[in-house]
């Protein structure tokens, strides 16, 4: 595997001491390997508290708390700098929840990646506020790792639907799959009530031509449950699962409710998500 040369883009991973969420910096690491960036490790601390933070005077349950995520910090950059000893890596410890944190830094990333589930400052990622927060307000794109993490030459699925939105998601998607030198699948899923879906609203830009080595399926699915089980199907030999934040018919309002949350709390294989931008 050969790198491209450094730049100052950076990869930045929502960091933890649990298993996901240093599965999910691997990732990471590996992504910006791949793409010839950097990789920032951040970690949004918090006091552990055992009393209401409101009452004057509490106290934290754990006064070693902020020197013990430090060492799990620092420990998880010496293995993924071992792993990938050309890699240069940051740590970052900032105070502040993990949404609001990560959020901040993905103004300054080429790509945010985070576990579907974590501890500590990313207790909940998915279950609740922060994984919509992250998705809805984060300034690049985002990477869930969740379910199997397969080889990387596994193949990426993109969810298209023809809107203008579906093309920083193919973009990303092609870029992805040459990188890993995988396949790539184009999805489209036909929704309750439609025959069949509506037009590619674009060329793709030319994509093809610059990306000649990927080699390319397109693929209807038809499914009536919903369109998050139409791309959860179809990502079932999946390495990636690349979709847009928006989108319209079957896909408009991926990550404003019930589809979104399916599609990162069910999908078979890491999810990420591209907005508009």
């Amino acid at each position: 595997m050969t790198s491209q040369p450094h730049t100052d883009a950076t990869v930045v991973a929502g960091f933890d001491d649990s298993t996901m969420a240093f599965e999910a910096a691997r990732v990471a690491a590996d992504e910006a390997y791949r793409r010839g960036f950097s990789l920032t490790l951040v970690h949004g601390f918090t006091w552990p508290w055992t009393t209401p933070q409101l009452v004057p005077g509490a106290e934290p349950v754990d006064p070693h708390a902020r020197r013990r995520c430090l060492s799990h910090l620092s420990g998880a950059a010496a293995r993924l700098g071992a792993e990938y000893p050309r890699l240069p890596i940051r740590q970052r410890m900032v105070d502040g929840h993990a949404a609001d944190v990560l959020v901040d830094y993905s103004r300054q990333a080429a790509l945010l990646v985070v576990g579907h589930r974590g501890a500590g400052g990313l207790t909940g990622l998915l279950a609740g506020s922060v994984a919509t927060h992250v998705a809805a307000h984060a300034d690049c794109p985002i990477l869930v790792v969740r379910g199997i993490i397969g080889k990387a030459d596994a193949p990426v699925v993109v969810g298209v639907d023809g809107s203008s939105e579906s093309q920083p998601a193919t973009a990303f998607a092609y870029a992805t799959a040459d990188l890993h030198g995988a396949p790539l699948v184009i999805v489209t899923v036909s929704p309750p009530g439609h025959h069949r879906p509506g037009p590619l609203a674009h060329d793709l830009d030319g994509l093809p031509a610059r990306h000649p080595d990927v080699v390319v399926r397109h693929e209807i699915v038809n499914n009536q449950r919903s369109p998050a089980a139409g791309l959860i199907q179809a990502a079932s030999e999946a390495g990636l699962l690349v979709v847009g934040s928006r989108g319209v018919s079957g896909l408009r309002g991926i990550l404003l409710g019930s589809v979104g949350r399916a599609l990162i709390d069910h999908a078979p294989c890491p999810v990420a998500i591209l907005r508009g931008h």
